[in-house]
């Protein structure tokens, strides 16, 4: 019995394995095809000797607002949930989180790292709430994103409608914010006797998850941690779409719209998170020459790949803590009011 369960311990990293390297050298492929095509021209990265201060520019992003407000963002949907991390703490696994998500496929991997990390030292109880936290971080960061888009949109309506392009892409902004703000309006406000969603997951196949439903609803008595959270989304998807924007303009050297911009960038920003290689490798050069292309921006693979690549090298960091982590430790005052 013993030797089966090996076996299929075996089978299944063998198949695990396989399946990175399938997604691995597909995400390569495209990265091959666009250089060959001209999409992609690698000497873009020679923008950093002609404007030094480009590369501090990323690297600010990168601390103030990748790894610092990051940090402040998850640790307050802890918070919510009444999980105790200390920021430090919090602080050191979203870093490593940063390694894994350079290390691993997918914009996702640091977040399954993360939960790992802190799910082994949860107590009874918590595990279910320490997923939420993490899930919802990633939600909260979307959500973000769209609603800073929502805001330009709706402040330059006028202009964008005047254009087929421009208005559409405004719609699907707009549809994804209405749609994830609906989400947070039915947790937070909804009446306890009508709660559908209760009772859908009530049933057997899947009743696994109303533990996690029962999790996300105590921000219900922590809203200002949730709020806090958005605002702080706010902030980083604000800034990941100027430094977009503005190594736009300079590898393009022209005078992009920045309201235009803004119209784009979200859509494209979301494909990243698509889980087919490190940091959207691949997957993220395609939207940007593809999306940034339908409102006349020329060279989005490149304007993602010299923020891709010093992204990655900033990542990279994060293994000295990884190296020295030791146990996660985590209280539950899940009785407290935030």
């Amino acid at each position: 019995m013993l030797r089966r369960a090996k076996e299929r311990e075996l089978s299944e990293k063998l198949k695990t394995m396989v399946w990175t390297g399938l997604k691995l050298a597909l995400a390569l492929g495209m990265i091959l095809w666009m250089i060959k095509s001209g999409k992609l021209d690698l000497a873009a990265l020679k923008v950093f000797l002609d404007h030094p201060w480009a590369l501090f520019a990323c690297f600010a992003y990168w601390l103030f607002f990748g790894l610092l407000f990051g940090s402040t963002r998850w640790f307050l949907l802890l918070r919510g949930l009444g999980i105790t991390l200390p920021y430090f703490q919090a602080l050191r696994l979203s870093l490593i989180g940063l390694f894994f998500n350079s290390a691993m496929p997918g914009a996702v991997g640091g977040d399954v790292v993360k939960a790992i990390y802190i799910s082994k030292s949860a107590h009874h109880g918590q595990k279910g709430a320490t997923l939420v936290s993490i899930v919802l971080d990633r939600v909260v960061g979307l959500y973000g994103l769209f609603s800073f888009a929502a805001f330009i949109s709706i402040v330059a309506w006028s202009g964008l409608s005047q254009s087929p392009v421009l208005s559409h892409m405004s719609h699907i902004v707009l549809f994804l914010f209405g749609a994830i703000t609906l989400a947070f309006a039915h947790v937070l406000f909804h009446p306890k006797r009508f709660d559908l969603v209760d009772r859908v997951l009530s049933i057997s196949l899947l009743r696994r998850f109303r533990g996690l439903y029962h999790s996300l609803l105590r921000y219900r008595e922590a809203k200002s941690c949730l709020f806090l959270a958005w605002l702080i989304s706010i902030g980083i998807q604000g800034a990941s779409i100027l430094l977009y924007w503005k190594m736009a303009e300079l590898l393009t050297e022209q005078n992009i719209g920045f309201v235009k911009f803004c119209t784009a960038a979200p859509l494209a920003i979301l494909a990243t998170a698509i889980p087919l290689a490190p940091g959207g490798l691949g997957v993220g050069h395609v939207a940007f020459e593809r999306i940034l292309g339908f409102v006349g921006v020329g060279g989005g693979a490149n304007i993602f790949n010299v923020v891709f690549l010093t992204s990655m090298a900033f990542n990279f960091s994060g293994v000295v803590p990884y190296l020295l982590e030791s146990k996660v430790k985590i209280s539950n005052k899940s009785q407290e009011k935030v």
